[in-house]
């Protein structure tokens, strides 16, 4: 997993289901936004400050809090045409209440996309 700040610093962590949820309910999330806003206002670029995990089927999901909601963003590979072949998708859900993303994570984590597209 790995944590991105607002100004495009991230730290990456061997971590557990369970250490990425804590990481995510602990980190400083009003910080990230406030340090994002006060280089915005510099002039300077900021970026949406997050959360990233990553599977060993190389798909990554990227969680970004925003108040009392997250915009989550997962990149995964995806079928065409039924069975052929795969390539990669981006999908993107504004909106994603806070009090589901410990589900969320779980769901990701465990290879559950069923659960976690149904909670996006």
């Amino acid at each position: 997993m790995w944590l991105q700040s607002a100004d495009f610093s991230t730290r990456d962590f061997e971590a557990s289901v369970d250490e990425a949820i804590e990481a995510f309910s602990s980190h400083d999330w009003a910080r990230e936004a406030a340090l994002a806003k006060r280089l915005e206002s510099e002039g300077n670029e900021a970026c949406e400050a997050g959360l990233g995990l990553v599977r060993a089927d190389d798909e990554f999901l990227h969680i970004c809090p925003q108040g009392g909601a997250a915009t989550v963003h997962w990149h995964r590979r995806v079928r065409v045409l039924g069975f052929l072949w795969t390539r990669q998708q981006m999908d993107t859900w504004e909106g994603v209440p806070l009090s589901t993303i410990r589900e969320v994570i779980r769901h990701y984590h465990d290879g559950n996309d069923a659960e976690l597209e149904r909670l996006l």
